[in-house]
């Protein structure tokens, strides 16, 4: 399997890929690893062996700091531990410590005095043999302590001013210390250990977990220049953000517009959620967007406990864990729902079908979360994430009164970036999903004080960042790690997936001109836009299969992947869609095979494959098997080796004497030498369905 890649900062080829997808025999390795070929991790045996640093670095009083690991365990019976600056049983030198306890319990400690302790528990439990992705967070600022398992949002508790600095004992991986000896030895593998001076956001930590993983962010389409934005999680019981005075501008306007995006952690949830409400001192007096039980979108306009704007869509628009956008649009003669930029069905029960803020010129204030009813207190608390609300004065998005991205950091007010109606929190909201532009690894790098790969396989650990190398106590074994490396023998021969912010299908230097890096997927603008491996020996087949997916505009022809001869503009092979169909077009001098799907692709995302057994080519699209048309040449169906002197392999594009650069976004691209078998062919297909 080749592969290509960026990861800290250096370009170079790497094999392995993270929990590979075993279909009979053919691992398709589906996500990128860290850089390395190989992962080998720390081995712990459970009775006495650590990895220890008397670095000064790791003595902590009240500055942020967060530390981390992968770890996989070999039991959930009794307790663990995992990383520690911290001595207990009456020697009272404890500061932080990050523990395993039995029954898939994780636990964070800290004390301030170095002698009692207080902890969080985390809501995530880990399991036995199973790889977990570990981060805990010291955040002075905020006065929080907190850790996030896998990914997942953070669990918290107060931190107070400072912990106890200890400056006797060891930082240990490992173990930690009881009546000055080693206690708790963990039992299992530990990998990729890291110490930032920073108290690492959310998104900072996903995107750590996502380029050692490959999860995809959440896509929320449509964002400026295709951005992702972090958002604001609430937890359904007390978060919220409270915009004391009302928005002055709105407060005589019959027209206006709201927008935002939500993704609800359950899309039918007990009781009526409230996404974003204005209210009044009267408790029955509001205007509001509402997450129904039923999982429909309802619009409120209540004067004193009368429904005079009483707006629902007609079927579930919400799914649990997905991202939607809601606009409200009022024109002053009607007020509609949109839901991802349609107007859905909907029924009208008020008593008015244009009322709109001006009907209630004395509210008095805004909560983005739930619905303040003075008297009656917080209501409906929404459990989910909110970002990019934006409120305008009119309904054709002309003027902005206030627009909240949502991305702020946990315990911060969100701030207004136009007119400076700023929003204080209620309870916690916290920071949650990654952002291509505001979280990269290079920024993080600035504050990382230690990395511990874990792959030496005896002697001292280095410090693949600093010098802080970890003395192997009582010779720490070595095993494969999260990584493993594939067998390369009659299995997958290229594979191009794009699902992390630093990741890059092809080495760096080889790129006209740098594709949009999405969540999970390339997307090329159509003018100069193309991944190009110059060279390439790649693909000289007579049989294989080239599985991909990509996302499809309704119009602009797009070059999938194609091979070349970058000296004349006849000797080409290409996947391609053109005239709505997906292709296989070979020029050999004259045109060789030009063969397209029956059916038309969807405007959206696609997903299809096109094999040759070496004496005819076939071909899927979207699940459905296709019979092959030939519009010129035959069906020779022997692939790519019948056309030599080709001299590049490229994505979005033809590098050729004339180059050609097609409008594309591509998603995933798989490609075997081998025909895999028809169970194996369905499995893989399944996994391209998924954008």
């Amino acid at each position: 399997m080749y592969g290509f890649g960026n990861a800290y900062n250096m370009i170079l080829p790497r094999i392995g890929g993270f929990n590979p997808l075993d279909i009979d025999g053919l691992q398709l390795y589906l996500n990128k690893d860290l850089g390395v070929n190989t992962k080998i991790a720390a081995d712990f045996d459970g009775v006495n062996q650590h990895l220890s640093s008397a670095s000064a670095d790791f003595q902590k009083t009240n500055t942020n700091f967060s530390f981390g690991c992968w770890f996989k365990r070999d039991s959930t019976t009794g307790s663990a531990n995992v990383m520690a600056k911290w001595s207990g049983g009456g020697t009272d030198r404890r500061s932080y410590d990050f523990q395993l306890s039995t029954s898939g319990v994780i636990r964070l400690y800290k004390s301030e005095d170095g002698i009692s302790s207080d902890l969080v528990v985390s809501s995530q439990t880990y399991s036995a043999g199973t790889w977990h992705f570990a981060v805990c967070v010291f955040d002075f600022t905020n006065s929080l302590f907190k850790m996030s398992i896998d990914g997942n949002p953070f669990d918290t508790g107060a931190l107070g001013s400072s912990i106890y600095q200890n400056v006797v004992d060891d930082f240990l991986i490992g173990a930690y210390y009881n009546t000055g000896a080693i206690s708790l030895p963990f039992d299992g593998n530990i990998d990729g250990a890291f110490f930032y001076d920073k108290a690492l956001s959310l998104a900072e930590i996903q995107a750590i977990y996502n380029s050692g993983s490959g999860i995809a962010y959440n896509d929320v389409s449509n964002l400026i220049g295709q951005q992702y934005a972090i958002g604001q999680f609430f937890d359904g019981v007390d978060d919220a953000f409270n915009i004391d005075s009302v928005l002055p501008s709105l407060a005589s306007t019959t027209k206006g517009e709201w927008e935002l995006y939500v993704n609800p952690v359950d899309a039918t949830p007990t009781s009526n959620e409230y996404i974003l409400s204005f209210g009044d001192t009267d408790a029955n007096t509001f205007i509001s967007i509402q997450s129904r039980t039923d999982g429909k979108c309802k619009f409120n306009v209540v004067d004193t406990s009368v429904n005079i704007v009483s707006l629902e869509t007609n079927a579930a628009v919400f799914t649990s864990g997905v991202w939607t956008k809601v606009n409200i649009v009022a024109d002053g003669l009607s007020i509609k729902i949109l839901i991802d930029d349609v107007e859905v069905a909907q029924t009208h029960t008020g008593s008015s079908t244009s009322d709109w803020i001006a009907s209630i010129p004395a509210l008095d204030n805004v909560r983005i979360g739930e619905l303040d009813q003075n008297s009656l207190g917080g209501q409906g608390w929404l459990n989910g994430t909110v970002q990019n609300v934006k409120i305008w004065s009119d309904d054709t998005q002309t003027t902005l009164v206030a627009n909240y991205p949502m991305n702020n950091v946990e315990g911060a007010d969100q701030v207004d970036i136009e007119n400076g109606f700023d929003a204080t929190p209620i309870g916690l909201p916290i920071s949650t999903v990654a952002s291509v532009d505001n979280t990269t690894l290079v920024n993080q790098e600035t504050d990382l004080v230690s990395l511990w790969e874990l792959n030496e396989t005896s002697g001292t650990r280095y410090d693949a960042h600093a010098s802080n190398d970890l003395t192997d106590n009582n010779s720490v074994g070595y095993a494969l790690g999260k990584i493993q490396e594939p067998t390369e023998v009659g299995e997958l021969v290229s594979q191009w997936i794009d699902q992390s912010p630093n990741m890059f299908v092809f080495p760096q230097d080889t790129i006209t001109r740098q594709p949009i890096l999405g969540a999970n997927s390339v997307n090329f603008d159509g003018v100069t836009d193309r991944l190009i491996l110059p060279g390439s020996n790649l693909l000289n087949d007579f049989s294989g299969i080239l599985f991909f997916s990509f996302y499809y505009d309704g119009s602009s022809a797009q070059t999938i992947l194609s091979s070349a001869d970058n000296s004349v503009d006849n000797k080409v092979i290409a996947f391609q869609v053109a005239s709505n169909k997906v292709r296989l077009l070979s020029i050999n001098g004259a045109v060789t095979d030009n063969i397209t799907s029956l059916d038309n692709c969807v405007v959206g995302y696609n997903y299809a494959y096109i094999g040759s057994t070496g004496t005819s080519t076939f071909m899927t699209l979207n699940g459905v098997v296709q019979v092959p048309q030939v519009l010129a040449g035959t069906n020779q169906g022997t692939f790519f080796a019948d056309i030599s002197g080709r001299d590049n392999l490229v994505i979005g594009g033809v590098e050729r004497l004339t180059p050609f650069v097609g409008a594309n976004e591509n998603n995933k691209l798989i490609y075997s030498n081998i025909i895999p078998s028809a169970s194996e062919i369905t499995k893989i297909d399944k996994f391209m369905s998924k954008p």
